[in-house]
């Protein structure tokens, strides 16, 4: 368990992670960017909430599309990276194959669902604080 949790903080403190927040942060915002400009012309009754305008850009936006892109940018890089060094016969020799195979998976997973995550929820907290909560 500590080296999954370790090899998931190594990729979250990666470069690639903050890549693939950004992409994830962008595709999030194109579906509302559009309104930021209109919106301030229509009456308060008609805005659209901040969770109808995150929401949106799941549902009808490219996030979907980008979903497997930033699932996999992390942790891929990552391993490109220790192959090309033939720093991963060091890591195996250290432990066997299968449980480096699983630590990789795991800390995959972690990785990728917390750049997902972190960029949900920061466009969530950017839509909120542009278009606070208001009772028509």
């Amino acid at each position: 368990m500590r080296e999954i949790l370790s090899e998931a903080s190594r990729l979250i403190r990666n470069r690639h992670f903050a890549l693939a927040v950004l992409i994830m942060l962008i595709a999030f915002s194109g579906y509302a960017a559009c309104d930021w400009v209109l919106m301030y012309d229509w009456d308060v009754a008609y805005r659209s909430s901040s969770l109808q305008q995150t929401l949106g850009g799941i549902y009808f936006g490219g996030a979907m599309l980008v979903v497997p892109l930033c699932a996999a940018l992390p942790a891929g890089l990552a391993q490109v990276e220790e192959l090309q060094t033939n720093f991963i016969d060091y890591r195996i020799i250290r432990s066997s194959m299968p449980r480096y195979e699983v630590t990789k998976l795991a800390s995959a997973f972690l990785a990728s669902g917390a750049a997902i995550a972190l960029a949900c929820v920061s466009c969530t907290y950017l839509e909120h604080s542009r278009h606070p909560v208001q009772s028509p």
